[in-house]
Parts: structure tokens; sequence; C-alpha cells
């Protein structure tokens, strides 16, 4: 079951994960990719930093899964 938002900011945060991830999507496929829904599960896989799988429903009606792993600031560009 994916995550529930419960503030303003979790909304802002999961608008900001969709566009991000459109984006990486759209580059790597070669052609314009849009989000139409959006599932987070905690990943079982998680070291040292948090992880997520992002199950994704494309508006074509594709799938997607992607793992993410959330790095703390100091990795964030490197």
């Amino acid at each position: 079951m994916g995550r529930t938002l419960e503030s303003p900011e979790a909304g802002r945060d999961e608008a900001r994960l969709r566009r991000t991830v459109e984006g990486l999507l759209t580059r790597a496929e070669g052609r314009p990719v849009r989000v139409s829904e959006l599932r987070r599960q905690p990943s079982p896989f998680a070291t040292l930093f948090p992880a997520e799988v992002l199950e994704l429903s494309l508006a074509g009606g594709e799938e997607r899964a992607l793992f993410v792993k959330h790095l703390g600031p100091e990795e964030a560009y490197n």
C-alpha cells in the first residue's frame, strides 16, 4: 500500500518527486513520460540510508518500478 499524504509539506515533496521521476524517465526513454500514479514502499534492502521502491503507472498504461536510495545532504552532489 502506498504512503498517505499527511501534510502540505508531504504533498509538495510528493509533487517534487513525481516531477523529478518524470524528468529522469523522459530523458532515459527519449520521449515525454507522465506519471499517472505513484506508489511508495519502504525497501527491505535499505542499508545505511533509507530506500524506497516506487511503483509507477504511466499515462500510456505502462508500469515501472524504481529503487530509490535517499542519500544524506553530503552525498547529494557527488
